[in-house]
């Protein structure tokens, strides 16, 4: 089965089309819905974008609104398409649209995707942009400037600016054709990368002073909202710290378990370039990538983060972490 073809046979008979990305969004989850919403928008069809939280304040300068579902299609949906959402607990209360739309597709780069839609277009991938961009590329489909622009964010967020192994040179095709559309590069670095907060690096070395190591190997971390009221941070701004703890000389595997909800907490694992964590996700009942996964797992702080220590000490002691 031709999954690339039969997603644009189900387009091309689709007039009101959602979007969704996943809850808590990222660079990928956010430029893969706008980018996807107006490339669509651009082919004639009615997009709309269903809002399942808050934008991230870190990619404020790439907002907009008139893109957001309002009901307008009274429950007339042809087409639900999810992107970057490895399973449908991570479409968060859109499932609601999801289970009312005529047909439904699944845009995702997750090795661990459930196949939750009637069409599931799961390829290896940087990310969800990349696939979305390798869609139109391959089907001659014209991908205005400023959908360029959001795919080209989550080309480069998910990749950390193509540093994971995830990125190859299939990646970098799809983000040079973007450059070649005219994607904004300027305004997505100016914003993301050239300015430094300086209430982020204080809470960093904070959290880097404080993180619990397992040898001399993996190295682990609690964050609270306290903390991060600190500093006078949000939420969304504070996930990058896992990826900076993996740069820590030495270190094969971090973990953060950060404060969400009373009674469910954000997981978060990344590895170098041994260990499997979407494994170690799977048990919190999370997935995600070989090098960076993660969970929502039920339980106090205290317990979330006790139960990530014990299974990573199992790691430590168990597995063949050396080189």
């Amino acid at each position: 089965m031709n999954v690339k073809n039969d997603f644009f046979k189900l387009v091309q008979k689709s007039h009101n089309i959602l979007i969704s990305g996943h809850i808590n969004p990222d660079g990928d989850s956010i430029g893969s819905s706008f980018g996807l919403a107006l490339t669509l928008k651009n082919l004639g069809k009615n997009v709309k974008i269903i809002k399942n939280d808050d934008f991230p304040t870190n990619l404020e300068f790439i907002y907009r609104d008139d893109l957001y579902y309002n009901d307008e299609f009274n429950d007339s949906i042809d087409l639900f398409i999810a992107v970057d959402s490895g399973d449908i607990e991570r479409i968060g209360d859109s499932v609601k649209y999801f289970e009312l739309a005529k047909n439904t597709a699944n845009i995702d780069h997750h090795i661990t995707n459930t196949h939750f839609a009637d069409l599931n277009i799961v390829l290896e991938a940087s990310s969800a942009c990349e696939i979305v961009t390798e869609l139109c590329i391959d089907y001659d489909v014209i991908i205005p400037e400023d959908a360029a622009t959001y795919l080209y964010l989550g080309i480069l967020t998910d990749t950390y600016r193509f540093v994971y192994e995830s990125s190859t040179s299939k990646t970098l095709r799809a983000a040079a054709a973007l450059l070649d559309i005219n994607a904004n590069r300027k305004l997505i670095h100016d914003n993301l990368y050239d300015k430094l907060n300086t209430n982020l690096l204080l809470f960093q070395a904070d959290v880097i002073k404080n993180a619990t190591r397992i040898g001399d190997k993996i190295i682990v971390a609690m964050i609270t909202k306290d903390l991060v009221e600190k500093y006078n941070l949000d939420f969304d701004k504070t996930s990058g710290i896992v990826s900076l703890l993996k740069t820590i000389d030495g270190i094969e595997v971090s973990a953060i378990v950060q404060e969400d909800e009373p009674n469910k907490q954000k997981i978060s694992f990344r590895s170098q370039e041994i260990i499997d964590v979407s494994r170690i996700a799977v048990e919190f009942g999370g997935g995600g990538h070989v090098r960076a996964s993660g969970a929502n797992y039920e339980g106090t702080l205290n317990e979330v983060f006790d139960k990530v220590i014990k299974r990573l000490e199992k790691l430590y002691e168990d597995g063949d972490l050396s080189r």
